[in-house]
């Protein structure tokens, strides 16, 4: 398989994570391990958040210097007074701790920053990120495509992160992609797996997913019918939409 297209996703290096049940939180040293055999397959991109625990201070520790790192900002706090103070304290912290000169690509996490009583400050303070060079990309994550609604007129990021999975094809249907792909705008899928549901059986998953209880068994059911394993046909499914750039993966070990 072609991994060149994949990022490591590091939510769970941060803490325990996870919709089905908690996965346990990655130790330094297994990271270490799934890293190397990344590298060795061509996957050289790692995907964080300053608001994933201490995520960024493991990596850092680790090494980085050779990755392609995606970062986002933590949510605005309510009470601060300048946010270019803020801003460049969050951003000075975020390379210290990946201990970088450079981020690769910086997101906003929180969407609702882009419409909010900071939003021209915001998107002036990541332009001029990028403009200074200390970051080489500026975008956002959004969870559902009406939300590029919000700030899509005013703000064209370089990147847009989103959720895409064999379940959720909303940023495809609502005619997003096509429009994003038409700016020249790169889209990269996370929740390619529905943080981790679409891989486990019926069985294993809490009576909050009961209403969905047919659609699983059709995706049991496909799989079976087709002698191909979830993990093949979900990523499968993400890597044969050619207008996605990037698709973030969890990894919880090397075997």
């Amino acid at each position: 398989m072609d991994c060149r297209r994949l990022v490591l996703g590091s939510a769970q290096l941060g803490s325990d994570y996870g919709i089905a049940y908690k996965s346990k939180k990655i130790t330094s040293v297994e990271f270490q391990s799934i890293m190397a055999t990344a590298r060795d397959a061509g996957v050289n991109s790692i995907d964080t958040a300053m608001a994933y625990g201490d995520s960024q201070k493991v990596l850092g520790e680790i090494g980085v210097d050779e990755w392609s790192i995606t970062t986002k900002l933590p949510s605005v706090p309510d009470d601060i007074t300048s946010i270019d103070k803020w801003y460049g304290e969050v951003i000075a912290s975020s390379m210290k701790e990946l201990r970088v000169r450079k981020i690769n690509t910086l997101l906003i996490h929180d969407v609702k920053e882009l419409s909010g009583r900071f939003s021209s400050a915001l998107i002036g303070l990541l332009r001029g990120s990028k403009a200074k060079g200390d970051v080489t990309n500026i975008g956002v994550s959004i969870y559902v495509p009406e939300e590029l609604d919000l700030f899509y007129h005013n703000f064209r990021p370089d990147i847009v992160q989103c959720p895409f999975n064999i379940f959720d094809q909303r940023i495809c249907t609502s005619g997003w992609l096509q429009k994003l792909t038409s700016d020249n705008i790169e889209v990269h899928a996370r929740s390619v797996f529905l943080q981790g549901i679409i891989l486990r059986e019926i069985t294993e998953l809490n009576s909050y997913f009961e209403p969905w209880h047919g659609d699983f068994k059709k995706w049991e059911n496909f799989c079976r019918k087709n002698s191909i394993s979830k993990l093949q046909a979900a990523l499968g499914f993400v890597k044969a939409e050619g207008r996605i750039n990037k698709i973030i993966v969890g990894i919880e070990g090397c075997n």
